[in-house]
């Protein structure tokens, strides 16, 4: 899966990046005809999906450093058992994240 390439930032009321829109939040969301969500809130989600080239990245770069960690000078795993938890949890955000599921 491709993604615009970041850095993403936001606008206002858009996610753009160098040459192009990424995201808009233009439209009010509804989950019922009385309930939508405030300015405040979308602005919110704005921040959170221009984030998302950035955590990608951050995810991609620990996930690299636990793996490198997790095996001994021997070749045999050294990692304790809540390590494989969280190389667990970041797989599948970064799977998430790449369409991949």
């Amino acid at each position: 899966m491709t993604h615009t390439k970041g850095p993403w930032e936001v606008g206002n009321y858009n996610v753009n990046a160098s040459d192009r829109i990424v995201y808009s939040v233009n439209v009010t969301y509804a989950a019922s005809p009385n309930d939508s969500i405030s300015a405040k809130e979308l602005r919110a989600n704005a921040h959170l999906i221009a984030s998302a080239p950035d955590m990608l990245f951050a995810l991609e770069v620990s996930l690299e450093k636990i793996q490198a960690f997790a095996i001994g000078e021997d070749g045999l795993p050294i990692q304790p058992l809540w390590l494989d938890y969280v190389e667990k949890t970041i797989t599948e955000a970064i799977n998430k994240a790449r369409g991949v599921i």
